[in-house]
């Protein structure tokens, strides 16, 4: 397998960033391009044509069932996600996620699942932090992680995030992008060392694969297709009755009513409940013995039960026993919402789910929650009640994904409290214990989330230049004032610059610092791509020098130097949270 697709996010400032990228790119790049942008729902995308004048290669709007081919750019239209499923690119209205959609998200973790280290990421300039958690699982599956240099940037939101969670591969200014990508192109990777996909982000993608394609113009292998997407102003063409139609712009889905309306038929929650209303409005005028049962009796939502006064009574017959479930996310019909109750208790949110998390309901649960965390209230408790069940233990990853989104911000304490065993033992199985803290009772949820964090991390990428060490400092002692340890700060701060000294110093190489934080210590690993391991030099009186790797040796609880899987070391050293308190 090679190298032959690229994935790029892009949002505020990010029509200027794609315009100088596409204007870099050789006229037979062996890479396919598909992007996603930041757009309002509504309308259409003059990007096509923006970037069919600025470069050299074909720009197309993204259709559902478009074939990935090298030497092509794709973009996502407005109020569609783009998924990349088969080797064809398949349009979604599944939900929105951080509020956008598209999202790049969305776009990033299918690419990862559908092409594993094939795939080569791109976050150009934006605000916020889209395109983190899928920059993060396509280097999870081998990928390559590339980003748009903060300085170069107009809005730098988006790549610092990825900077900061994320191992990045590359960073570079827009003008050497092209370049760049040209050069990572056709390389060859091995699949048998792909890591396997997890199971919650198979969930992530399912979710919008459920939707994908429903009521989207299908792509066709016809020439003019192949030509570059151009808008041209509506026409109006003459019907049969004499009535003008609107001819809908090319690249937009055709709005059949019919279909529409059959499709609301399909439907037996909504369908039964009118006609009962329906068949509830003739029942008063029928007389006191009881009138002719209706034709067509009103089908029911799942298991039906008999009325008071069914056949044989001269009743109405059956009647539907629950109503249908609420449906979750607007245009979706098949998302369902889990229901959340909230409780305020000193400061913190008790959050209360009631239903079956399945691949329906994960995006309700999971939004919901980000909702209340975006509040900042001191807390935030997930009370797993006799209520709550689930379908398999791959869908408690919910509770990690929402851990890892808070983390950046607004960076509260998420604490789950399991109530039964079951809970907890499936909560063990799924691995989330480790990320998140489980409790039995509501006083050890609110004494765990007032209490230091179980675990927080931070990942800085840093250049091969003197200036990484003060980047290395500035990133250490804003975590500490965040994560309030201001007896750790000092300590930290040399820890982090001898060895950030020594990566520059012996690796000459660019290197990424991790920050983490858990219940007893605060650990911090630089990475470079120097082999030799790191060794404590006994320093010779009267010269000077080889004193840093030992007052880390008096500093730390512990150090040590371990390769990496890349060819390279880790050099991690960890201080006492007790003692820095």
């Amino acid at each position: 397998m090679r190298r032959d697709l690229v994935v790029v996010g892009a949002s505020a400032g990010g029509v200027e960033a794609l315009r100088a990228l596409v204007s870099t790119f050789p006229a037979k790049l062996p890479l396919c391009v598909v992007v996603v942008l930041h757009m309002p729902s509504g309308g259409s995308s003059a990007l096509p044509s923006i970037l069919n004048r600025s470069g050299p290669l074909p720009a197309f709007a993204a259709e559902d069932g478009a074939p990935l081919r090298p030497g092509r750019i794709h973009v996502a239209p407005p109020d569609h996600h783009v998924v990349v499923h088969d080797g064809v690119l398949r349009l979604s209205r599944g939900p929105t996620e951080n509020g956008y959609r598209p999202a790049v998200n969305v776009l990033f973790r299918s690419a990862a699942i559908a092409r594993g280290p094939a795939v080569i990421g791109l976050i150009l300039s934006g605000a916020l932090d889209d395109g983190t958690a899928g920059m993060a699982a396509i280097k999870n599956r081998g990928g390559l992680a590339v980003v748009q240099s903060p300085d170069d940037a107009v809005y730098p939101g988006m790549p610092e995030s990825v900077l900061r969670q994320v191992d990045v591969d590359h960073v570079a200014p827009v003008a050497e992008l092209g370049a760049l990508l040209a050069g990572l192109a056709g390389e060859q990777v091995d699949v048998a060392e792909m890591p396997p996909a997890s199971d919650a982000l198979r969930v992530e993608v399912d979710v919008f694969l459920d939707d994908a394609g429903a009521g989207f113009r299908r792509h066709s292998p016809v020439g003019h297709r192949d030509q570059p997407h151009v808008p041209r102003m509506p026409r109006l063409a003459r019907g049969d009755a004499g009535r003008q139609h609107a001819v809908p712009l090319p690249g937009r889905p055709r709005v059949d009513p019919g279909r529409v309306a059959r499709r609301l038929r399909r439907w037996p929650g909504e369908r039964h409940v009118d006609r009962a209303a329906h068949a509830g409005r003739k029942s008063r005028t029928l007389p006191a013995h009881g009138g002719p049962v209706a034709r067509r009796r009103p089908r029911a939502h799942g298991r039906s039960v008999r009325q008071p006064g069914g056949r044989g009574t001269g009743g109405g017959g059956r009647a539907p026993q629950v109503p249908p479930p609420p449906r979750y996310a607007r245009g979706d019909r098949r998302m369902t919402e889990m229901l959340i109750e909230t409780t305020d208790f000193a400061g913190l949110v008790v959050a209360t789910p009631a239903g079956r998390l399945d691949l329906a309901s994960y995006p309700s649960l999971r939004d919901g929650l980000l909702k209340h965390a975006a509040n900042e209230p001191l807390g935030l408790v997930v009370r797993l009640g006799p209520d709550f069940e689930v379908a398999s233990t791959a869908m408690y990853a919910v509770f990690s994904t929402v851990w890892m989104k808070i983390s950046p911000w607004p960076d509260i304490p998420l604490v789950l409290l399991a109530e039964s065993e079951t809970h907890r033992h499936e909560l063990d199985q799924s691995g989330v214990s480790r990320f998140v803290p489980t409790c039995t009772d509501l006083a050890a949820a609110i004494q765990v989330s007032q209490g230091p964090p179980p675990r927080r991390f931070r990942r800085v990428g840093l250049p091969n230049s003197p200036t990484a060490p003060l980047l290395a400092r500035s990133a250490v002692r804003e975590a500490c004032a965040l994560w309030h340890l201001p007896g750790l700060a000092d300590d930290a701060v040399l820890v982090v610059s001898e060895l950030v000294e020594n990566a520059v110093r012996h690796a000459h190489s660019k290197s990424s610092l991790r920050i983490e934080l858990r219940r007893d210590g605060l650990s911090l690993a630089v990475r470079d791509d120097a082999p030799e391991p790191a060794t404590l030099v006994p320093a010779l009186p009267l010269v000077p020098g080889h004193r840093g790797m030992e007052l880390i040796d008096k500093i730390c609880a512990a150090w040590g130097s371990t390769p990496s899987t890349d060819g390279g070391k880790i050099v991690w050293a960890v201080l006492s949270v007790r003692g820095g308190e």
